[in-house]
């Protein structure tokens, strides 16, 4: 990861740093569906309070915002059934169990990385930030 982080930090590229970029972000893509698939599941890993608390908290505000403007909150199960109208607070503070992930957009991006230099130049010399129009 370290090699692969310098890489996409790397001011100035060749065509060779680009096309070992390009093997260190395979090697990389490698590794991470070995840790996913070997080493993860080997640890049981759950939200940290912080976590759990800011979930319980969006929750709450969300019950808020729909009972504000009059809509109720969608029930998966059944159409018919009413919804409880009492928060179910020991869910919203129930820790979740986490896993690693693969199936996230960081890491999905990490292989456009060295397309996108030679297409665009080095990540230093453009921003992502939305441009306001005042």
């Amino acid at each position: 990861m370290g090699t692969w982080h310098a890489y996409a930090k790397l001011r100035q590229h060749t065509e060779y740093t680009l096309r070992s970029f390009e093997l260190k972000t395979k090697e990389l893509g490698d590794q991470l569906r070995y840790f996913a698939n070997t080493t993860s599941p080997a640890f049981q890993t759950k939200e940290l309070p912080g976590e759990t608390a800011a979930r319980g908290r969006r929750k709450v505000a969300n019950r808020k915002t729909r009972a504000l403007s009059g809509k109720r909150p969608a029930n998966k199960r059944s159409a018919n059934k009413q919804p409880t109208k009492e928060p179910q607070i020991q869910e919203d503070l129930a820790e979740t169990v986490k896993t690693f992930n693969l199936l996230v957009p960081k890491v999905h991006a990490l292989g456009d990385y060295p397309s996108t230099i030679r297409w665009l130049g080095t990540t230093d010399s453009y921003s992502t930030q939305r441009v306001s129009a005042r």
